[in-house]
């Protein structure tokens, strides 16, 4: 049992597994894997446990006031999701697999380099956290703001974009040309000319 509690800090939580509730100020949500929560600093907050039948898993990111002001002052990039959650008061985000696994993969890296002992330790660590936010904030920008497909822009960030909102579902040349209009030998001169890649290398990298 969690009883309600507060931080003076803001606090990134991601939800991995388990059957729980998360209780933000009146709001409670039922949270599911890839939920990500941003509790700002002084918000009561508590995990209400339905079931321990399966294991209870989340990590979470702490980051001070002082730090949020300071990236602040580089770019507001860095704390849109902090002002959104502060002016709606709506903390709940969902990830899609792809996108929640890669923010995993980038905590993982924070925390190896945290217990490592290698040169430029500490700027690393600072770079590593950076990244993190404003993937973090692009992600959550994007979903909240999606812009449409624009006519005006080039068919190649056209495609990236739509591969990139699609991510974790099949994708094809012959689905990507049907969503295009173009034909597939167009698309593969198009990957080729832009990133030296065919389209299929490209979305196996991403």
């Amino acid at each position: 049992k969690v009883e309600a509690h507060s931080h003076n800090y803001y606090e990134f939580y991601f939800f991995v597994e388990g059957d729980v509730s998360m209780q933000i100020g009146k709001q409670t949500y039922h949270v599911r894997s890839g939920d990500l929560m941003l509790i700002p600093s002084h918000t009561p907050h508590r995990t209400i446990v339905h079931s321990t039948k399966n294991p209870y898993r989340r990590f979470v990111f702490w980051i001070s006031k002082e730090l949020c002001e300071h990236l602040s002052q580089r770019s507001a990039s860095y704390t849109y999701l902090i002002q959104r959650v502060e002016a709606h008061k709506d903390y709940l985000f969902h990830m899609d697999p792809v996108a929640f696994n890669t923010l995993q993969s980038k905590m993982i890296r924070i925390l190896e380099e945290m217990h490592a002992e290698r040169f430029g330790k500490e700027e690393q660590i600072s770079l590593y956290i950076s990244d993190f936010l404003l993937h973090i904030n692009r992600l959550t920008y994007e979903k909240m703001e999606p812009k449409p497909l624009s006519l005006n822009t080039s068919l190649y960030s056209n495609l990236v974009e739509y591969i990139e909102q699609h991510l974790d579902e099949e994708l094809s040349l012959e689905r990507l040309a049907d969503e295009f209009y173009v034909s597939k030998y167009h698309i593969a001169h198009v990957f080729k000319e832009n990133v030296g890649l065919s389209i299929h290398q490209y979305i196996t990298k991403k």
